[in-house]
């Protein structure tokens, strides 16, 4: 009987130090997320990770007509944004980051397509382009430079920019393949590659 009441006793404390533990973690994670959410810079980092991102899906969407130069924007978005996952110390870069993506394919014929869908896959283009001026107007509103990282990340995007203006060329440049009713979100103030 005295070894249950022991056995009961030692399951408590393990049950209570068990929960004080998730406690604990719950915290940190929250003081990690407020302190993020506090610091400007840090707010303006996440942000233009986020445009980064989804540069990245806008270019993925586009057509494979661009002889590697839509190909090469998206990898250099790529490389801008785990440029930045490092150089803010993130231990978990996730496994993209890490390695090389696979190649784009990106040198078919536009012959193959439809006017509409090059005219489609073109207005994607310049929205990617859009994402990126973005995310290089808030990288340079930050005081945070971390190594060299943020410089690295603003002159792979603008890589990346002029891939995409090499892409759009042949199709009169961003300025004949704007969306229809213009951009849904602020307009970019960064190098002007992409202007709406």
């Amino acid at each position: 009987m005295k070894s249950i009441h022991i056995l009961v006793a030692a399951l408590t404390v393990l049950t209570v130090s068990s929960a004080s533990a998730q406690t604990t973690t719950v915290q940190k994670h929250h003081h990690a997320n407020s302190a993020v959410s506090q610091d400007p810079n840090m707010r303006l980092i996440h942000h233009a990770m986020e445009e980064i991102s989804k540069g990245e899906k806008a270019l993925h969407k586009g057509l494979p007509i661009y002889q590697g130069n839509r190909a090469n924007a998206m990898e250099l978005g790529r490389m801008a944004h785990a440029e930045l996952v490092i150089g803010m110390g993130e231990q978990k870069v996730n496994a993209q980051a890490k390695s090389p993506a696979k190649k784009e394919e990106d040198n078919k014929s536009p012959k193959g397509y439809t006017d509409q869908q090059i005219k489609e896959s073109n207005v994607r283009l310049v929205i990617g382009g859009h994402f990126f001026e973005n995310a290089i107007a808030l990288l340079n509103k930050t005081t945070w430079e971390s190594n060299g990282h943020k410089a690295n990340a603003i002159a792979d995007l603008q890589r990346a920019l002029d891939d995409l203006k090499a892409a759009l060329a042949p199709y009169g440049g961003a300025s004949a393949n704007m969306p229809k009713g213009g951009f849904k979100h602020s307009k970019p103030k960064a190098s002007g590659v992409i202007k709406p």
